[in-house]
């Protein structure tokens, strides 16, 4: 998977990185960092995190949608995942994530 992190200001006043598909499709989000400073700290955050499969909490939702949170080595969640169709669908990301973000 060819990715790109892309960062933006939120509404809510928090800077925001997100990682992005070859085909511009939000893979996941970080939770929001207090200054555009930061960003660079999460993304080298998001980089370390999403090697390791113990850091990635799987989930559904009530309508058999699927998708992670990417959690810090101790434990704090540092991103969020789009929802995806199916579990295989998320399973196919987290794989090409771990292999090179």
């Amino acid at each position: 998977m060819h990715t790109n992190f892309t960062k933006y200001h939120g509404p809510d006043g928090l800077h925001y990185v997100k990682l992005q598909d070859s085909e511009g499709v939000a893979v996941l989000q970080c939770t929001g960092c207090p200054s555009d400073c930061d960003t660079v700290n999460c993304i080298a955050d998001i980089r370390r995190a999403a090697a390791s499969d113990a850091n990635y909490v799987r989930t559904s939702t009530t309508d058999s949608r699927w998708f992670f949170s990417l959690r810090s080595p101790d434990g704090r969640t540092i991103a969020v995942s789009r929802h995806f169709m199916s579990q295989p669908e998320m399973e196919r990301a987290i794989t090409e994530l771990k292999s090179g973000t």
